[in-house]
């Protein structure tokens, strides 16, 4: 095998055996005028040894040929190193195969989950939002994952054979390596022996350093990590909601605490149009169409003393059962969606009627029932828009429904006019007079008095039960926090029982009539309070008798030493 080796401006010149020989340095030995061994077979040390002696040598045109013999170590540690290196190479290259097929399976497993993932989502209209963006996240995942695992595993493939070619294989026989150059500055290296006959690979020179190869595999391990941290991305994107759904999901979730969304996501409304005016003609022809349909099952049902069958049903109506079929759904289906069209209409009618005891919900649930009782009613015929004929039908069913259970106990319909005349008078003297009206004055433009104004605003008022949880945690009743007004209060009850017993012993100080006279006079004993009259009849004196006792007992009462004991009492309530 001819080498070319440049030597940079260096060439050499031979004039003849005896300048050879006297020119050669102590580390190449002269052979022949055109043959000097070397004691190393490193190109880049023949490269450094010619450089550094080519001021020993003069240019010439003339040709000369160097035989390079290598000194080989034929011991048993080289043969075993060369079979070890020979092992591994192999080890690696099961490796790197069992990895591309690994590699290869895991995208096959990726493949069919996608197309299953694809199979369920077709069966999956309601969530096709949330489940196609997952399936492109996955998908980008796994092919992700397919790609790092090809790299890397051809990354270790090609590592483990660079560590093998770099270690230096050598020939075992006598190998001898001829380097030809000329005048030209050219240097050639020819393999004239031949090497090892166990091994069949060509020899080459080890080229890498330790320091590279350790380079490269700390950035294959880095690729590693980033790719791992990428899947990782990947999958957390795949699990988690894209910015549309969740918005669509924080909208959904907003609107199970809002009535008015929750109801319109429940019927449909939120989705649906407006209808126009030829669309309503239409609509409430096949729904009349549908009334008509009823009534004759109705009719029926009074003949035939029980439901009637499909096929009864069809043959009053002088119709096939599949054409009565299609006319019947379709009559439906006009009538709902008459129904979910209009639903925000009564949510706008139902919002003037709040707090007149009753929840928005439920104010919502009865306008909708005057809504159907309007489509039911409604004549296209007479050229009016369907909305406004159906407000009053809304307004007739909130107002019944205010009326018939808004209170615990039913309050005459008429006493709601009258209440709702006070709340007008009231809002019109309050921009009037820029403050809260008194009652007289509500009283006097209602042309009532102010008990009969007070009875009414009082009787109209909610009931609220007492078990009903409040407080921010709702673990607690309204009833815990009303007192009962039987129960006596503990501490007023102790001080009467003080003060009995400190007013008994005050009168022990009195005479026995004294005291008698004080008892009955007063009470003390029954609660019952006697006249003098009476008392004299009691003891069998006057009545001015009784007066005497009685001041003579007050005066000692009042003495300090026997009443220091009540002046505590004095100012208490009890």
């Amino acid at each position: 095998m001819m080498v070319p080796i440049s030597f940079h401006d260096c060439s050499c010149k031979i004039v003849q055996q005896t300048n050879l020989e006297s020119c050669a340095p102590p580390r190449v030995k002269y052979v022949s005028a055109s043959r000097f061994l070397l004691p190393s077979l490193q190109l880049k040390g023949i490269g450094f040894s010619l450089r550094h002696y080519r001021g020993s040598f003069h240019r010439t045109s003339s040709h000369a040929t160097i035989t390079i013999e290598p000194r080989i170590d034929t011991s048993d540690d080289a043969l075993q190193s060369i079979s070890e290196v020979v092992t591994r190479s192999r080890v690696a290259e099961r490796e790197a195969a069992a990895a591309v097929a690994l590699a290869k399976a895991a995208a096959q497993a990726a493949k069919e989950a996608a197309a299953l993932i694809n199979g369920s989502t077709a069966h999956n209209n309601s969530d096709e939002y949330s489940t196609e963006l997952r399936l492109q996240l996955e998908r980008l995942r796994l092919r992700l994952m397919e790609d790092n695992i090809f790299e890397l595993a051809e990354e270790d493939s090609g590592e483990k054979q660079k560590l093998v070619n770099g270690k230096q294989r050598l020939p075992i026989s006598g190998a001898t390596d001829v380097i030809s150059f000329d005048g030209g500055g050219s240097l050639q290296l020819e393999n004239t022996g031949s090497g090892f006959t166990g091994l069949k690979e060509s020899v080459i020179a080890k080229s890498n350093k330790r320091g590279e190869r350790l380079a490269k595999r700390a950035r294959a391990s880095a690729r590693a990590k980033r790719a791992r941290d990428a899947a990782a991305v990947a999958s957390a994107e795949a699990d988690a909601p894209s910015k549309h759904s969740r918005s669509r999901k924080s909208t959904v979730q907003n609107s199970l605490g809002d009535p008015i969304r929750s109801f319109l996501y429940a019927s449909g409304s939120k989705r649906s149009k407006l209808l126009t005016a030829a669309e309503e003609v239409e609509l409430s022809r096949k729904v009349q169409d549908l009334l008509s349909l009823e009534g004759l099952k109705s009719s029926l049902q009074e003949q035939l003393g029980r439901q009637p069958t499909v096929a009864e049903w069809a043959k009053a109506a002088d119709m096939e059962i599949g054409a009565f079929s299609r006319r019947y759904t379709e009559g439906r289906n006009a009538k709902d969606r008459m129904i979910t069209s209009n639903l925000r209409l009564v949510i706008s009618v139902a919002k003037k009627y709040q707090n007149r005891g009753m929840s928005l919900q439920d104010l919502i649930q009865e306008g909708s029932m005057g809504l159907i009782r309007g489509c039911e009613k409604f004549d296209p015929e007479k050229g009016f828009k369907f909305s406004t004929y159906a407000h009053w039908w809304i307004r007739q069913a909130l107002t019944r429904a205010i009326t018939e259970q808004a209170h615990t106990v039913r309050i005459p319909s008429n006493l709601y006019e009258v209440v709702a005349r006070i709340r007008k008078v009231k809002r019109l003297l309050t921009q009037e007079f820029r403050r809260p009206p008194r009652e007289s004055d509500v009283a006097e433009l209602m042309g009532m008095s102010v008990e009969k104004l007070r009875s009414i605003t009082r009787s109209v008022k909610a009931c609220r039960s007492l078990e009903k949880p409040i407080g921010k945690d709702m673990d607690t009743s309204l009833g815990e926090f009303i007192a009962d007004e039987t129960i006596e209060d503990p501490e007023v009850k102790i001080t009467k029982q003080l003060l009995k017993r400190d007013v008994k012993n005050v009168l022990s100080t009195l005479s026995d009539r004294e005291l008698n006279v004080m008892k009955l006079r007063y009470g003390l004993e029954d609660g019952k309070m006697r006249t003098l009259e009476e008392i004299g009849k009691i003891f069998g004196v006057t009545r001015e008798r009784v007066r005497q006792i009685e001041a003579k007992a007050m005066r000692k009462l009042k003495q300090p030493e026997r009443n220091h004991t009540l002046k505590g009492y004095v100012g208490a309530d009890i």
